[in-house]
């Protein structure tokens, strides 16, 4: 379950964002806009029972006719996606978890993905503005970057984005 809460007035905001409860997750965009991720709603949960899209919920409007501005097959695990406020424009992360060591990502915008980062699949990684970090799982060599050896498991791996 998710309810928009006031911190000032200490109180659930009557009108604010509510939605019931399903397995999902939500990242602000600005003060009335939600990327949704949510089970929630006939086809928008994977196998696995987790969200199958991620949605443009602006507030005031129904979170079941919201668009979709991203999705997966619903033989995946799940998908979100996140706004990095630490880079120097806005840049919209998202995430296809294929299964739990199997996940593709990409940058994009309010609109969607736009390109699909190159990475090893079993990795996990993180954003921080023009940054990103990557804790590899398994060797990952880097071709037609200068990088040739590989580079080991458990490693982490600063990544300049620009």
């Amino acid at each position: 379950m998710h309810r928009e809460y006031d911190l000032t007035a200490r109180s659930l905001i009557p009108d604010g964002f509510n939605l019931p409860e399903a397995k999902g997750h939500i990242a602000w965009l600005d003060h009335d806009t939600l990327l949704l991720s949510s089970a929630l709603g006939d086809g928008m949960a994977t196998r696995s029972g987790y969200a199958r899209t991620v949605r443009l919920w602006r507030r005031g409007a129904d979170p079941l006719t919201a668009p979709v501005i991203f999705e997966t097959s619903f033989d995946s695990m799940l998908v979100f996606g996140h706004l990095d406020r630490t880079a120097a424009s806005e840049r919209v992360w998202f995430t296809e978890r294929r299964a739990f060591f199997d996940a593709i990502g990409w940058i994009g915008d309010r609109s969607g993905p736009k390109t699909q980062i190159d990475l090893p699949r079993d990795a996990s990684w993180d954003v921080f503005g023009d940054w990103l970090a990557v804790k590899l799982r398994n060797a990952w060599t880097v071709a037609g970057t200068g990088i040739a050896r590989p580079r080991p498991p458990d490693m982490t791996v600063a990544v300049h984005s620009s």
